[in-house]
């Protein structure tokens, strides 16, 4: 699949006004937001919300019958909003919601780390060109045909136990995610060096930094966040399957890849504890997609139909 085209550069002033008008403008853009809103709370929250259920991450084999939880649908009630966990008894809501703050965690880290690599290097391509853009060009195709995965099933073997497994994810998959956006941001760059007002500042004696982030920043600010809320749900997505396969964050820390992991075990027992988790990690991965069009749309309004 090749790459989106570049995005048209918008003032960085517009686009919080620009958000403001997709979201507004489109009732199902609205709903997407209102669900990041509701989950980024949650995970914000998490001790919060789970203190005002007055449950815990604590396991506790009362709530369990021969390993199953007690009562319908996987032991959901008054006390346990989305159920319990088989074997462990520890609350499901809990697990969801301190979930979605690893999860999330990872997703938006991977992303900041992916555009600083990604702005930085497609710049400098743009900017310079010869064969430091011709050596970048080719680094991009070898990491985007790498296989991460294995790359990361490796890396886990031989880190330390003692290595924070977050920040492992984050740089891996940051590391792995910085060809989209380079490739994105040098389009543009090379678009933007023969415009007239990048050529007279070159000429009246700007220096490679001044142009960087008088001249070109300004204008590449609308792509780069662009890119960047649709490059959010694919890092959620991927540390959600790194967890699931069982190399990302170790156990006890709750993940939706995770938790998802271990529902699938039960899937036949009960669908029940496979919902919550699967939904969450659906919503997000929808609400960031819908949310990321929408504003592509409203800053470039000759992308929509675009195939």
């Amino acid at each position: 699949m090749s790459d989106p085209l570049p995005v048209t550069p918008t003032a960085a002033r517009s686009l919080p006004a620009a958000l403001w008008r997709a979201i507004r403008s489109d009732a199902w853009t609205m709903v997407c937001a209102v669900i990041i809103a509701v989950i980024v709370l949650m995970a914000v929250g998490a001790d919060l919300w789970v203190a005002v259920e007055g449950q815990s991450l604590t396991p506790d084999i009362g709530n369990l019958v021969n390993g199953v939880p007690k009562g319908a649908l996987g032991g959901v009630s008054g006390d346990h909003w989305f159920g319990v966990e088989p074997l462990t008894g520890i609350d499901m809501f809990a697990l969801v919601a301190h979930g979605a703050r690893v999860s999330l965690l990872v997703g938006i880290g991977a992303t900041v780390l992916a555009t600083v690599l990604g702005v930085l290097i497609g710049v400098v391509a743009g900017y310079v060109g010869g064969w430091l853009d011709r050596l970048v060009t080719w680094s991009a195709d070898v990491f985007l045909g790498f296989p991460y995965l294995i790359f990361m099933i490796a890396l886990g073997a031989v880190t330390p136990l003692g290595f924070p497994r977050q920040l492992l994810l984050i740089l891996v998959l940051g590391v792995f995610g910085w060809p989209r956006i380079a490739r994105i941001v040098r389009a543009q760059t090379l678009s933007l060096t023969k415009r007239n007002f990048v050529s007279a500042s070159k000429a009246m004696g700007g220096g490679t930094w001044h142009v960087f982030t008088t001249q070109l920043l300004p204008n590449l600010w609308a792509p780069i966040i662009v890119v960047a809320s649709l490059t959010i749900p694919a890092q959620i997505g991927s540390e959600a399957a790194l967890s699931f396969l069982g190399v990302g964050v170790r156990p006890p820390t709750p993940s939706w890849g995770r938790t998802i992991s271990t529902a699938i075990d039960w899937f036949e027992t009960d669908p029940m504890y496979l919902i919550f988790p699967g939904l969450m990690l659906f919503l997000i991965t929808l609400a960031f997609n819908v949310v990321g069009d929408s504003l592509r749309d409203e800053l470039d309004p000759r992308s929509k139909g675009r195939l």
